[in-house]
């Protein structure tokens, strides 16, 4: 009966644990928004790291549609910053572009996904839903030279409206 109690105890603990743990990446872009707006005093535009809690280098956002999904296919073009040379019908029926080394999966309608790139170079992604509060994602960089769709951490912004 002890290890009942005992494993009903970790259980517990565990689930816990994983429901405080829980993505709140869209609540707190939600909240941080709310709050600037309901305060006149603070600028519409704030820093996308403060509402991040885990290290990354540079973020990018693509934009869900209203009526389709947002192909993972070309998705991964604007990840990897170029053009497959692979048709984007072939790699849906499972071809493999291997010069494209980030991939993603299809965006649902009605959603946005920011994509950050960590240190180590992995992608963590944060898919909210876009009918939501309104927003859009800034490069403050004065750097016109940079062609890539990624924007740095000091330089990614958020305006909202």
């Amino acid at each position: 009966m002890n290890k009942i109690k005992l494993f009903s105890s970790f259980l517990i603990l565990f689930l816990s644990t994983i429901l405080i743990s829980c993505d709140d990446f869209q609540d707190d872009l939600d909240n941080e928004i709310d709050i600037r707006a309901s305060n006149n005093t603070t600028p519409d535009t704030f820093n996308l790291e403060i509402i991040t809690d885990f290290k990354w280098d540079s973020c990018l956002i693509v934009t869900g549609n209203e009526s389709v999904p947002e192909l993972k296919e070309f998705i991964e073009e604007t990840l990897n910053n170029k053009k497959s040379k692979i048709h984007w019908e072939d790699r849906q029926n499972g071809v493999v572009d291997k010069s494209l080394k980030y991939k993603s999966e299809d965006l649902p309608v009605n959603y946005d996904r920011f994509y950050f790139l960590t240190p180590d170079k992995q992608i963590i992604t944060k898919d909210i839903d876009h009918l939501g509060v309104g927003f859009e994602l800034i490069n403050t960089s004065k750097d016109t030279s940079n062609h890539s769709n990624w924007i740095s951490r000091k330089n990614a912004k958020i305006v909202y409206y």
